[in-house]
């Protein structure tokens, strides 16, 4: 009889650390304050999270702000969902919708961005949007442990040049009479 009790508490103990480590692990700051640390991005959430673990983990938010002061970036009112197999070697699969981000003073009406992250890498399957008359159309990596990240490639068309880099202030010319 005594070894069973033993047994029981040794059996409930390890079910208390597991869930402990488990709430740290899913914890929604936690979670937040990683994500800066690493990429510099600070992400305000609006709206009340919602999470779900059957079938898979699957984190969703409908309003959300994400931005950098470093490269002037800014997402509003986006809505992210991210999805994880309970596989342990499985990327997070990152899907983000917003109607409106500037980057370096161009707006991106309609970004959708869909994203795998696995071992510090961020592989942008699929990055669209409109930026001024044009469509924008990207895919690549990220490389979060380098210096440089790099995109692959990308779309564009119907983008005049000079209104880019006038938005972005990279360069401002004028005609020439």
């Amino acid at each position: 009889m005594k070894k069973f009790f033993i047994g029981f508490f040794s059996i409930i103990f390890i079910c208390l650390i597991i869930f402990f480590i488990i709430i740290d692990k899913f914890n929604v700051d936690t979670i937040l304050f990683n994500i800066e640390e690493q990429t510099g991005l600070t992400i305000k959430l609006k709206d009340v999270s919602e999470w779900k673990f059957y079938p898979s983990i699957i984190y969703k938010n409908q309003n959300i702000i994400i931005t950098n002061k470093k490269n002037s970036l800014q997402i509003r009112n986006a809505e992210v969902i991210i999805k994880k197999s309970y596989w342990p070697m499985s990327p997070f699969y990152i899907y983000l919708l917003s109607p409106v981000a500037n980057y370096k003073g161009m707006e991106i009406r309609h970004l959708k961005v869909n994203a795998k992250y696995w071992s510090n890498i961020i592989n942008i399957v699929k990055l669209s949007g409109k930026i001024v008359d044009g469509n924008l159309e990207l895919s690549g990596q990220f490389d979060l442990d380098e210096a440089q990240p790099f995109i692959d490639k990308g779309k564009f068309n119907n983008m005049p040049l000079n209104t880019l880099l006038r938005q972005s202030k990279v360069a401002n010319w004028e005609r020439v009479n």
